[in-house]
């Protein structure tokens, strides 16, 4: 897919101040931002119904806690499920 001028600004902006939250894991300091920033700011770049996630992996830091690593994934709209490309 093919990122076009307008979306790669976007995406460039510096984020709000606070949306980048820091915690204690596994003894070291980590940067995140939440779920519901990441969603909403995913739906002001590629709108509503532009983009999906999926999981890469989840790592267990401590007994009963995780780190998931997840990434955004633009819907690429020309594409037709079950059309074989070339």
């Amino acid at each position: 897919m093919t990122i076009n001028e307008e979306t790669q600004r976007k995406l460039s902006q510096d984020l709000p101040a606070g949306a980048v939250k820091t915690r204690e894991q596994g003894g070291s300091k980590v940067d995140y931002i939440d779920g519901h920033f990441a969603m909403t700011r995913a739906n002001e770049v590629f709108g509503h119904d532009g983009w999906s996630y999926s999981t890469r992996s989840i790592d267990e830091v401590r007994a009963f806690r995780a780190a998931p690593d997840v990434a955004v994934v633009p819907w690429d709209r020309d594409y037709v499920p079950g059309e074989v490309t070339t």
